[in-house]
């Protein structure tokens, strides 16, 4: 019918994943986007089940580290998992927006791999009607 898909995501009814691989609960923490734009990958074409994957980057405000662009990806694989992952990332070198930058908007290879700063990575594990919600 050609509506917007709404995704709700409700952490504390999802698993965080160490980087050790080992799961514990989730924050007392929800987020909720537009599942749009996506793509959609047929089984054994990137992971063994098939996909439908969305990211959007959003600027927030955390009271101790200032504003940070908070990058989340959602994959919804075949088997209704959902996979999270989100990133917080800061911007490491404020002073290049008043350096002369090149048509990629930096001025060398090197101020463009310290122009940001990933401060936290999380990945989340749950299914859909518990931690991720759809609605239309």
């Amino acid at each position: 019918q050609g509506k917007a898909v709404r995704l709700i995501l409700l952490y504390e009814q999802c698993q965080l994943v160490s980087t050790a691989n080992q799961t514990s609960p989730g924050p007392r923490a929800s987020a909720g986007s537009i599942f749009s734009p996506f793509e959609y990958f047929s089984a054994g074409l990137v992971k063994t089940q098939a996909y439908v994957t969305t990211s959007s980057t959003t600027m927030i405000r955390f009271p101790s580290l200032g504003y940070l662009f908070d990058r989340v990806k959602v994959d919804v694989n075949d088997d209704n998992s959902v996979e999270v992952f989100v990133e917080y990332i800061q911007i490491a070198a404020p002073s290049i927006f008043g350096a002369a930058l090149d048509p990629t908007g930096f001025s060398s290879k090197e101020d463009q791999a310290s122009f940001f700063k990933v401060i936290i990575e999380e990945k989340f594990l749950c299914r859909i009607g518990e931690g991720a919600r759809f609605f239309f």
